[in-house]
Parts: structure tokens; C-alpha cells; sequence
């Protein structure tokens, strides 16, 4: 009889009880799990059920779900009334609801590798071409690293697989972002670091995001786009102005000749058979659904990189005395989502607003700072100087504090100029205003 796989029973039914009880903790719990993540059948009925029931507006609690689960024919299927209020007779310390989502995922994480390996096993031994099972073991490592990455590692196994990442290839872990200053001072983007950008609202955070997501396009990645301020339409009718050539004036009061007008609606066709960003309107949203929509989306659509513009607007289902600890909270959870799926994360942030325009900023200038830059891998701090240039300074890495500063290409038009892109050929000065 062969063992059963791996799972954690008590960890599910802690995680479901909790948020039945304090159904403030589900988004944080979403963040981390998924519905075909938890094993037990009527405890993923039970998860589904409460997403469902959360969805539609209404308070979760043993009624709500109960009645979900009537609804789609399968409260006798879990076990009947009496199962849910079993579930929250003994309920652990919401604290914990993290860690014990943690445990679910790992375990997920684990029956997917032994799943992938044995499918592995079995193919090669049917003589399988070896081009298809080095795809299948490569899907399993990066799962592996994604989720279960070891901790201990002896130096010599380390330092070979840094080598044969350099010398790859086809190593992708690095991307570019298009704009010199910022692949010198960080190498470029490397894939699950977390990146914050702070600057002053005059600085262009939007246009020096818009110009990282072409550079990601550029690159042959499909960005994920957090708006926390701008609708979706607007983000899009800045990428139809890029892609089509009109001016930005002409776009936003439709006064368009017969020439524009096509150039626009061949903008808008084009757009259905190349590679295009994703964009995610979140304002108003919690920090908690922002969080479980950008693991849903990596995992779905595979998105490499994920821009979050902006960190303060963001706010947090759950209660917090003071301001820092929710950015602490809301920046934990979003990066963290980010991290979990193999993505590159850039979070735009806002300075103090005692800090002059013109004035080279430092670390501490940062909005709730010690928060941010705790979870950050690396902090850029961007200002204006009297004459209008940009300039960028590498303010940490995970090699520690930096002091490096970096002229931004930035036209007289205002804009930030990329290097040879061919998303926007002849309009690099453009930025993006509307």
C-alpha cells in the first residue's frame, strides 16, 4: 500500500476554521493558497465556498457558507452543518493563519514535484525524447525554487549553480529595464528581487514606469501592471498613442484625421497578436485582494515582472494602530506574492514631502522607510536637479549600502529615453501624459 501524499490536514482545517471565525484573515490567506493547493475534498469545498461567498460581498461566517454550499449541491458532501461549526470549535491563534497556509502550500508544492518527477521516471524508462524530460525536470526545479527553495547548501553546490546560471545561454533570471542608469547600478532586473523606486510626485514615477514596461515588452515579457491611481483606460490609451504615432492631444480630444483615425485602429488590432502588458486597476482595493490577484495572475499568465504604482495608496483589510506598520503589511504581502512567483517586483513610492525638489535624496527620506526598506532588495532614490535633469541614485542593494548616482536620459520634452526600442520607434520622447 503505497504512503498517501503529502498534506497537512490540521493545517487546513486551522487555516479554514480561522477564517471562518475572523474573516479579515481569508485575503492574507489567499495570498498564499489556492483552492487545488488544499487536499482534503470537502475542505476545498468548504475554501471554495468562502472565496465565493467573500467575492459576492457578503459577510463570511458558518451561515454564509453554509448557504454557498447548499447552494452547489454540497453541504452533505462535507459533512453537513455539523462539520462547519466542528471546524471552529477549536480555533488556533489567528497569528498563525500565515504559517499554517505556508505549510498547505509546501505541501501542494511537494505532491506537484513528486507528481512531475514520476511522470519523468516513467517516460524515460518508455525512452521519451530527453529534450521533453529536461523540460519536465526544469518545470520541477523552478517549482522547486519558487516554493521550497533549500535552505542549507554547501558552498561548492552553490557556486556551481551560480556558474552554470553565468554561463547559460539561455539564463533569463536578469532582464533589462531599457534605461542604462538602472542596469549599471543593479545589473538589471533579476528575477524575484524586489525593487523600490522612490521619488517626489514632479519626478515622472509614471513615465519612468511606463518606460519599464516597454522595456520589459522589448525583452519578450508580458509585464503586470498595478495601478493604484490610474484607470486602465488611461494606461491603454497611452500604449495606443505609443503604438500609433498621433499626438497625445489629438488622442484625448478625438480630433484625429482620417490618417490617425487608422493608425489608432490598426494599434488596436495589432494588439490582439502581439505580446502586451496586463493592467490591474486596484484603487480601493486591499492590500489582501491586490496580493491574491497578482499570485493568480503569475501563476495563470505567467507574468515575469509585476510594476506596483503606488505603495502609499495602498491600504490594508486588516487593523493597524499606525500608518507604517499597514505599509509594513500592505509592501510584506504584495512583494511577497511577487517573490513566491518567480517575478521581478518594482514598487513606485513617494518621499517625504519635506524633502525639496532639487534635493539629492537619502534612505530615510522614504515614506515609512524602515518598513519599506525591509522588504526591498534594492532602493533607487530619483530627484530633479536645477536644470531639469534626472538623476538616479542606487541608495542599497543586497550587497548593502550604496551611494552611486546616475544621470537618467530624459529628453527636453520630458521624457525618459529608451535604449533602441522597437515598441515605440522615433517616439522615445514621449511621456506618456495625457
Amino acid at each position: 500500500m503505497s504512503a498517501a501524499p503529502p498534506h497537512d490536514l490540521a493545517a487546513e482545517r486551522a487555516v479554514i476554521s480561522t477564517c471562518l471565525l475572523h474573516p479579515e484573515h481569508l485575503a492574507v490567506a489567499e495570498a498564499i493558497v489556492t483552492a487545488d493547493e488544499i487536499f482534503a475534498p470537502a475542505h476545498r469545498a468548504i475554501w471554495q465556498a468562502m472565496a465565493a461567498v467573500r467575492a459576492s460581498g457578503i459577510e463570511v461566517d458558518v451561515v454564509s457558507v453554509r448557504a454557498e454550499l447548499d447552494r452547489r449541491g454540497q453541504l452533505a458532501a462535507v459533512g453537513g452543518s455539523a462539520a462547519l461549526i466542528g471546524l471552529i470549535d477549536d480555533v488556533p491563534a489567528t497569528a498563525h493563519v500565515e504559517q499554517h497556509a505556508r505549510v498547505i502550500h509546501e505541501a501542494a508544492v511537494r505532491r506537484t514535484l513528486i507528481r512531475d518527477l514520476d511522470r519523468a521516471r516513467a517516460d524515460a524508462r518508455n525512452g521519451a525524447p530527453l529534450a521533453d524530460l529536461a523540460v519536465t525536470i526544469d518545470t520541477a526545479a523552478r517549482l522547486s525554487s519558487g516554493g521550497l527553495q533549500t535552505a542549507v547548501e554547501s558552498y561548492a553546490d552553490v557556486a556551481r549553480r551560480v556558474y552554470e546560471q553565468m554561463t547559460s545561454p539561455a539564463a533569463t533570471d536578469r532582464l533589462t529595464t531599457g534605461i542604462e542608469a538602472i542596469d549599471e547600478g543593479l545589473g538589471g532586473l533579476w528575477i524575484g528581487d524586489t525593487t523600490v523606486i522612490g521619488a517626489r510626485s514632479s519626478f515622472g514615477k509614471s513615465s519612468l514606469a511606463n518606460a519599464l514596461v516597454l522595456a520589459s515588452l522589448e525583452a519578450g515579457e508580458k509585464p503586470l501592471i498595478v495601478s493604484t491611481e490610474d484607470r486602465n483606460d488611461r494606461y491603454v490609451s497611452r500604449r495606443l498613442i505609443e503604438a500609433s504615432g498621433v499626438p497625445a492631444i489629438d488622442f484625448r480630444d478625438r480630433q484625429l484625421d482620417q490618417a490617425g483615425w487608422s493608425a489608432v485602429t490598426d494599434a488596436v488590432e495589432k494588439a490582439t497578436t502581439e505580446t502586451t502588458p496586463t493592467y490591474y486597476y486596484a484603487a480601493g482595493e486591499s492590500a489582501e485582494r491586490i496580493a491574491a490577484t497578482i499570485r493568480a495572475r503569475i501563476a495563470t499568465e505567467g507574468h515575469r515582472v509585476v510594476i506596483i504604482d503606488y505603495l502609499q495608496r495602498i491600504r490594508a483589510e486588516k487593523r493597524f494602530d499606525k500608518r507604517h506598520e499597514q505599509i509594513s503589511y500592505c509592501m510584506q504581502l504584495c512583494t511577497e506574492a511577487s517573490k513566491r512567483g518567480g517575478a521581478a517586483c518594482i514598487v513606485m513610492s513617494q518621499l517625504l514631502k519635506s524633502v525639496g525638489r532639487s534635493d539629492k535624496p537619502t534612505i530615510s527620506d522614504l515614506k515609512e522607510t524602515g518598513d519599506i526598506e525591509i522588504f526591498s532588495d534594492h532602493v533607487l532614490l530619483g530627484w530633479q536637479g536645477d536644470d531639469a535633469r534626472r538623476w538616479l541614485a542606487v541608495a542599497k542593494t543586497k550587497d548593502g549600502a550604496r551611494d552611486d548616482e546616475y544621470e537618467l536620459p530624459w529628453s527636453e520634452r520630458g521624457a525618459f529615453v529608451l535604449r533602441g526600442s522597437q515598441h515605440w520607434p522615433g517616439k522615445e520622447e514621449w511621456n506618456g501624459e495625457l
